[in-house]
């Protein structure tokens, strides 16, 4: 973020982020005086009851949901400003945590479908402490219309929340499944699983996929062109290339601005496909070692 201020109170605290077409900013207070309970959905239809007299939102495009760590609302503002049309996506979290009542607001003018994509994985990824760490043990989420899907995270490590994505133009749901190191911000991973009509077949299908998938993000780093690894399943079948960002290749590690990523898809069953996108600063590091095993556990019945 390039411009960025933090305000305290003795009764709340209140951080903004600018940069350009991103805006991030968090609210904590106590919870009103008139609130009859302290819950996450009370805490969204308090706030939400003031931010939707915005005369500017797309009532067409609210939708609201609930995960365990918070409620959502996903809307879509749309003006003119000097002239010129604008539309900002939005997203605010709302939670109740130690006796505060959070708001977290998200937004991005201009989205394109990959800027709305990451204001919900965003969404996903949230977590506040204490966070409970994996045991090392298997991990398994049904999904409607996926199976059940089954996965062993690296041990001491946080699995986040299960994020459901209509897509409506391909009459698809894209759920994201992550988790993360309870020590490092730079060592992430996700996999956006779905159903879908005609999943690559074949191995061959799969590596020009892969390829097909990762070409532009290629032209930027070290690597040049993807360099397919086959994984290793129970079931299924799928490949990764490794990428490290030219532009970082020696300068000091910044956190949340990760210097690799390792991306791919995964068939585990007929009629299914999961992306895979591991965030890291060493492809060949012990981090990504522990995530790549984690995406070979990974099956889906």
């Amino acid at each position: 973020m390039k411009k960025a201020s933090l305000d305290y109170t003795e009764e709340s605290i209140q951080y903004k982020g600018n940069s350009g077409l991103f805006n991030m900013s968090l609210f904590v207070e106590p919870p009103p005086g008139e609130a009859k309970e302290s819950s996450h959905s009370a805490c969204r239809q308090y706030y939400w009851s003031q931010g939707k007299r915005n005369p500017m939102i797309d009532v067409e495009s609210v939708k609201l949901s609930t995960l365990d760590r918070c409620e959502i609302v996903e809307y879509t503002i749309e003006g003119d400003f000097q002239g010129e049309h604008f539309s900002q996506g939005n997203i605010n979290c709302y939670f109740v945590h130690e006796g505060k009542w959070v708001d977290l607001h998200v937004s991005y003018v201009q989205p394109t479908p990959a800027d709305t994509a990451m204001l919900k994985k965003l969404a996903a990824s949230l977590a506040y402490g204490p966070l409970e760490t994996t045991q090392g043990k298997r991990e398994t989420i049904k999904l409607p219309d996926v199976g059940s899907v089954s996965i062993t995270p690296p041990a001491g490590w946080i699995m986040s929340n299960v994020l459901a994505d209509d897509i409506s133009v391909k009459e698809v749901t894209q759920y994201t499944v992550s988790f993360m190191s309870a020590t490092n911000p730079n060592a992430n991973c996700m996999l956006s699983i779905g159903k879908v009509p005609d999943p690559p077949k074949d191995r061959d299908a799969l590596h020009q996929a892969v390829k097909s998938a990762t070409k532009v993000v290629a032209e930027s780093t070290v690597e040049k062109d993807a360099k397919i690894q086959d994984l290793k399943l129970k079931g299924g079948i799928g490949a990764v290339a490794a990428f490290t960002d030219a532009s970082l290749v020696g300068k000091p590690k910044e956190a949340g601005n990760t210097k690799a990523l390792i991306n791919g898809m995964i068939v585990p069953k007929p009629g299914v496909l999961s992306v895979v996108s591991i965030f890291t600063d060493d492809v060949k590091g012990d981090e990504a070692a522990k995530m790549l095993e984690a995406v070979e556990s990974l099956t889906v019945e």
